[in-house]
């Protein structure tokens, strides 16, 4: 079975890119499942196991998703992000926005859940009817500058373990050429 296309330094960077957030997704799951386990009560084991699992395959799509922008940067010729320094730089600043929105809104899930006991939808834009009442009681409620500090720092660390996938893959130049990689390359772009 050949595998050289492993060697492929964009899958590489997408896979990367995709554990990554795969894997702050499945920590935040962690806190937000010890920070609530008392309220769980008399759930078994198995139900415990199952919704981890359910939640963990979706952390695995919204994963993939997060990584779609950077599949699009790789594959399109003018752009691409193995070539193009501008490309890269583009895309580091896409993952963190990406993942400090993600971040935020995990955060919001979070603390919802610990005001209201449900999860976060639609009906929490409710309660941003009046902003300044809103931000009050947040601030009230909750130590929102040491949590401010702590999700800064988790986002300056994973965007900085992004940039070190990136120059670990999509920014070294390639070490082999193979004719059949050149010829499906000038085919497909």
């Amino acid at each position: 079975m050949n595998l050289s296309f492993l060697r492929s330094r964009r899958l590489r960077y997408l896979l990367g890119v995709v554990g990554l957030s795969w894997l702050l997704f499945i920590l935040f799951r962690i806190v937000f499942f010890f920070t609530f386990s008392n309220s769980a009560g008399d759930v078994s084991s198995s139900n415990i196991i199952r919704a981890f699992w359910i939640g963990v395959r979706f952390d695995l799509r919204l994963s993939i998703l997060i990584s779609l922008p950077f599949l699009i940067l790789a594959m399109i010729p003018v752009i691409n992000l193995g070539r193009s320094s501008r490309t890269r730089l583009a895309g580091k600043w896409i993952y963190g926005i990406l993942i400090v929105c993600t971040v935020i809104l995990f955060t919001a899930d979070l603390g919802h859940y610990a005001y209201l006991q449900q999860r976060l939808d639609i009906t929490a834009v409710s309660l941003l009817e009046n902003p300044a009442i809103s931000l009050n009681m947040v601030w009230e409620s909750y130590p929102v500058v040491w949590a401010v500090l702590l999700l800064g720092m988790i986002c300056i660390s994973w965007i900085k373990i992004h940039n070190k996938i990136v120059s670990a893959t999509i920014a070294k130049q390639p070490k082999y050429f193979n004719l059949s990689h050149k010829t499906v390359g000038a085919i497909f772009g």
